[in-house]
């Protein structure tokens, strides 16, 4: 068989690269059956997976997006023979005959339709039930990525293989104590800290748009209401924070003993997390929080969502709480960090909650779901 991914979305600086590389990475590993076939938008990614055996790498054009999906990409396909079409992003050729995959993610532009400007939520409202009716099988990143689309969109979308992010393998190797002091020292971090990574900046429009997509709006909240009755600090990681809760409202008053790191390397974080006695993260509305997996994997206790996919991300390894009320997550800060038996169960719990997180898992049911899209019966 020979499978056609669609590489385009390597090129966005988010999560859909690190899941791209990851699988794509992994199935050329663990996959010599199959050939496949890269078809890349931009040349900056190109030969990235040039040392396999199994793989063809091709820049196509045009550069606009609308066109590459639907005319360049099912040309390149059929000319190059292809089986089936795979695209780890949320769109698929709509003019061809070659069977078609692809991921599913959470239905943000029906479910929270004002962190979007409206243009983006017309265009898509319009073209996702397209692409669903036309795919044969959906890879979806949670079980509630997969439900909220069917309750939005009233699409029963039978064909799906829940395909469960990993991290990347920096996060996996034992982080030792000096390198979590060198990183203490670097960014001046108090003694003990809770940590809350931010996703606040998107930068894929014109001008920037600010959303508060994880909630640290509410963990800011909770901590100042708690702050007094617990030794920590609050440390949050991530590009524009203050400036966003400004101007959500939130007052100097708000920000005591809180520390704004801005961008932080991707490779600083597992020190981060390490050196925390709680990752603290209680978003309204994700389907799938990799910051998550990643603190289990770290071995941080974790307080998050009762909500979302959070719980079915963290099963037991963490408490939950209620993202809308600051109350409900100030007790559970407290609960955690006066308790230093929970804090190590917590530990222990979601380091092994995260064995269950593996890239080699996660490609092996990204094929499992390329092959039913190619062989539907």
């Amino acid at each position: 068989m020979k499978i056609t991914i669609m590489m385009r979305a390597i090129d966005q600086p988010t999560g859909l690269r690190s899941y791209m590389e990851g699988v794509v990475s992994t199935l050329l590993r663990i996959d010599q059956e199959n050939e496949y076939l890269l078809l890349y938008r931009k040349p900056d990614f190109l030969g990235r997976f040039s040392g396999h055996k199994n793989v063809k790498e091709m820049l196509i054009g045009p550069s606009h997006v609308l066109l590459w999906d639907q005319v360049a990409v099912p040309l390149a396909a059929r000319r190059e023979g292809a089986d089936v079409i795979f695209n780890p992003k949320w769109t698929v050729p709509l003019l061809t005959r070659i069977p078609t995959a692809m991921v599913v993610v959470e239905p943000v532009w029906w479910a929270t339709p004002g962190h979007h400007p409206w243009w983006d939520v017309a265009f898509t409202h319009m073209t996702l039930p397209l692409y669903l009716r036309k795919a044969r099988h959906f890879l979806p990143w949670s079980e509630f990525m997969i439900a909220d689309t069917r309750k939005y969109l009233k699409l029963p979308l039978p064909n799906a293989t829940v395909t469960y992010t990993s991290v990347k393998p920096h996060f996996k190797r034992k982080i030792e104590p000096s390198e979590v002091a060198t990183v203490r020292s670097k960014y001046g971090l108090p003694e003990r800290y809770i940590l809350c990574v931010a996703n606040v900046l998107l930068k894929a429009y014109k001008r920037p748009v600010f959303r508060d997509s994880r909630n640290v709006e509410g963990i800011v909240r909770a901590f100042a209401l708690c702050r007094h009755r617990i030794p920590h600090g609050l440390v949050i990681a991530g590009s524009s924070v203050r400036e966003s809760l400004i101007r959500r409202g939130l007052t100097e008053n708000e920000f005591t003993n809180l520390q704004f790191l801005g961008f932080v390397p991707d490779e600083v974080l597992p020190s981060l997390f390490s050196g925390a006695d709680l990752f603290a993260l209680a978003p309204f509305y994700e389907a799938c929080v990799t910051a998550l997996i990643e603190a289990m994997t770290c071995g941080c206790p974790i307080l998050t969502s009762n909500i979302g996919a959070s719980p079915e991300i963290v099963g037991d390894a963490a408490l939950t709480a209620n993202p809308r009320n600051p109350s409900d997550l100030a007790e559970k800060m407290v609960m955690i960090l006066t308790d230093d038996q929970l804090r190590a169960e917590l530990h222990e719990a979601g380091l092994r909650r995260a064995e269950f997180f593996s890239w080699e898992r996660t490609a092996r049911k990204v094929l499992e779901g390329i092959r039913k899209a190619a062989n539907p019966k």
